[in-house]
């Protein structure tokens, strides 16, 4: 009954000692994971148990879709941030543009101080998204920046 639980314990292992071993910046495909850590990145949830031995080991890396991953180092670390916070702000969005439609809804049915409540939350959202937008802006306005630096 609990064989595929230990299984999975047993694979994050590896693939936290996997992770550890890597180099910042180092870049790694989907087939070495699996040939680093005896198969263990084969099947659905293989991606998630992944990000979470990348989590438990506090690596960073940024997704290269259908290759693999970059390890976070100092040639990427502010498009491992920019990510971020584009994530974040896109949560965010969502969040705000899901307490609109809520609010729409339901604020008329509701008595008057939960109305007021779900309003003032639905406005604290949107402010989130304001503020998450202008990071996320301002922080790919600094990327363009320091690679026109660069290329100089």
């Amino acid at each position: 009954m609990f064989e595929p639980n230990m299984q999975r314990r047993k694979d994050l292992v590896t693939l936290r000692e996997f992770v550890a071993v890597q180099e910042a910046g180092a870049r790694v495909s989907w087939v070495e994971v699996a040939q680093a850590t005896g198969g263990v990145m084969v099947g659905p949830k293989a991606l998630n148990l992944f990000r979470k031995a990348c989590k438990q080991e506090k690596r960073d890396y940024l997704s290269l879709p259908d290759v693999g991953v970059e390890f976070s180092g100092p040639a990427n670390a502010i498009e491992c941030v920019q990510r971020s916070i584009g994530r974040i702000a896109g949560a965010v969005k969502s969040a705000a543009e899901k307490s609109g439609r809520v609010i729409e809804r339901h604020a008329g049915e509701m008595p008057a101080e939960q109305a007021s409540e779900l309003i003032r939350l639905g406005s604290f959202a949107s402010m989130l998204a304001i503020v998450a937008k202008l990071k996320a802006s301002e922080s790919a306005s600094m990327v363009k920046k320091i690679d026109a630096e660069k290329a100089k």
